[in-house]
């Protein structure tokens, strides 16, 4: 196919068909992609932006994922109070923790 005949089909001109076949810098993203229509070569465009396989994006949301789940940060949470409570108890009522401490733990 010549660069007359491509310019024809995507609709542009020969000068810049001529640019984008040299990489000039200033050529448009469009006239690529429709100079990968005509040579038929636009199914590789469709993994280019697919998040899937984008490796270092998928890298850096697994980086700001939380190290603990929302579940086990609040099973935390409330085994800390739980033990702030048991630590307060025995304190104001010595004898009524010895006694729970024996039911509960019986050996």
């Amino acid at each position: 196919m010549s660069i007359k005949e491509v310019a024809d089909k995507i609709g542009t001109g020969v000068r810049v068909v001529r640019n984008a076949e040299q990489g000039k810098p200033t050529t448009s993203v469009v006239i690529y992609m429709a100079l990968l229509w005509a040579y038929d070569l636009l199914q590789a465009v469709d993994d280019l932006a697919n998040p899937l396989r984008d490796e270092v994006g998928l890298r850096l949301i697994e980086a700001k994922k939380p190290k603990r789940s929302q579940l086990e940060i609040l099973h935390l949470f409330f085994r800390r109070r739980l033990y702030m409570f048991e630590q307060n108890r025995r304190i104001l009522h010595p004898k009524l923790y010895e006694y729970r401490f024996r039911i509960w733990h019986k050996a």
